[in-house]
């Protein structure tokens, strides 16, 4: 039947390998949907109350070069784009790493690492990991004998004494200045610049779970009043650290210098162990009694990095708008001394008259 009709309408012998001819140049011009990345998703670290380290490897970028990357986390399995997620993550080649803030207390989560290229999205393998409790343990040294001195709301902090000083073993957390007044508060949000004025604030705006474990963060127009320090006790200066630095090994040299200096000094001013701290590879020896914890900025760094004000401004003149701070981190042992903007929100330690 099929020869009849070819031999009857000869033209449909060429119709159809015109169609055919068609099929294949539309399908050698199709466009290419691409080759998806592949990644790997590293177990979680730096986890600490409400804040852990993700980090991944890219392994493979697929067929074209890779527009976006980062982490999804979630308290629920396979978190994905649409849970949070972080990205322009920090890279060294293939390695990427970032922060992952917000989180709750004693919560498991789940993260994978993703990146996107123009054949889509693609996820790496899932990690677990719990966030430290909210219970405010702190690690003081056994060993020595621990003063007290109550400020003006009624908190009582331990003291110990460090050569000839006499320092509070735990930051400061009074909603008062030391004549009774209120001292402003500090309700932290991102798309509001840190004000020109006194005030304290909570780490994250969370007095509940943070007041009993890093105190309150003050800046520097705060401490500048001379007042937020219980009566006989004052802000110490930056000299005043240097004596403290001094009498735990450091050089008069390190002492002066900028940045990060002395080698085992800032062990012992750590707490004891690592409960506080995230990580075990520089732990605390504490043998000062002076137990640091790493409490950040109110703005972040809980875990990993503790910072401090002292009296100090780091130009000559009331109008400098750098101060000397002091601070400590996760992975080293020194004692590092820079300056720090006015309306930062730092930890305050004070010392005794």
């Amino acid at each position: 039947m099929s020869n009849i009709l070819v031999k009857k309408y000869p033209t449909v012998k060429l119709a159809l390998a015109c169609v055919l001819l068609l099929t294949i140049m539309h399908s050698c011009n199709k466009e290419d949907p691409g080759v998806l990345p592949q990644l790997s998703t590293s177990p979680v670290d730096m986890i600490a109350r409400t804040a852990a380290g993700a980090s991944g490897t890219i392994i493979y970028e697929g067929s074209d070069s890779i527009t976006d990357k980062g982490f999804c986390w979630s308290m629920d399995v396979e978190p994905d784009l649409s849970d949070h997620s972080t990205e322009n993550v920090f890279s060294e080649g293939e390695h990427m790493e970032r922060m992952m803030r917000g989180l709750l207390p004693n919560t498991t989560y789940f993260v994978r690492a993703f990146a996107t290229n123009s054949a889509g999205t693609v996820y790496g393998n899932e990690e677990s990991f719990t966030t430290k409790p909210a219970d405010p343990m702190t690690l003081y040294n056994l060993d020595l004998s621990y003063d007290s001195v109550q400020d003006t709301d009624g908190n009582t902090y331990k003291t110990i004494v460090i050569g000839e000083q006499e320092w509070m073993a735990e930051n400061l957390k009074t909603t008062r200045y030391s004549d009774g007044a209120a001292i402003p508060h500090i309700s932290l949000d991102p798309e509001i610049d840190l004000p020109m004025s006194p005030g304290y604030s909570w780490y994250e705006n969370n007095e509940d779970v943070f007041k009993d474990i890093y105190g309150a963060y003050y800046n520097w127009f705060a401490i500048n009043t001379g007042k937020v320090c219980p009566s006989g006790w004052h802000i110490p200066s930056d000299e005043e650290w240097k004596v403290l630095e001094l009498y735990l090994g450091m050089s008069r040299e390190e002492a002066d210098a900028i940045g990060y200096r002395g080698s085992m000094e800032g062990a012992k001013l750590k707490e004891t162990g690592t409960y506080n701290w995230v990580m075990e590879s520089e732990p605390g020896s504490n043998l000062s009694g002076f137990t640091a914890l790493p409490g950040g900025s109110a703005l972040g760094g809980e875990g990993y990095i503790g910072l401090w004000w002292t009296a100090t401004p780091f130009d000559p003149g009331p109008d400098s708008w750098w101060i000397w701070c002091r601070w400590l981190m996760w992975d080293a042992s020194w004692i590092a001394r820079s300056e720090i903007d006015r309306p930062s929100l730092l930890s305050v330690r004070c010392v005794k008259d």
